[in-house]
């Protein structure tokens, strides 16, 4: 709920801004809930069969629970930023990944 949350409100701002209106109260208003807001979070996806590419410091693997995605699809993701080979956990610009 909270990234949906997010992502109204920045267009709320963008269409307002757009419109001629960069400091009306409803634009301030509305940084002012980002700012309590805080960042989005990362959604968490699963991938399976992946493999990591030190060269361009991504992932492939077929990823699941992403809807953006069918189940099983092969993805690249964005640049990894952190590679927990313990825990098997993949942080990337955009996402969160369980490894499986």
């Amino acid at each position: 709920m909270k990234n949906e949350t997010i992502i109204v409100l920045r267009r709320c701002i963008a269409a307002l801004t757009a419109n001629g209106a960069p400091n009306c109260e409803a634009v301030k208003e509305a940084r002012g809930l980002l700012a309590k807001l805080g960042p989005m979070e990362k959604p968490v996806y699963r991938l399976e069969f992946w493999s990591y590419s030190s060269v361009a410091h991504s992932i492939t693997g077929n990823v699941y629970d992403n809807p953006k995605f069918k189940n099983g699809s092969i993805v690249y993701t964005s640049k990894v930023l952190k590679l927990d080979l313990e825990n098997k956990v993949a942080e990337t610009e955009n996402s969160i990944y369980k490894l499986s």
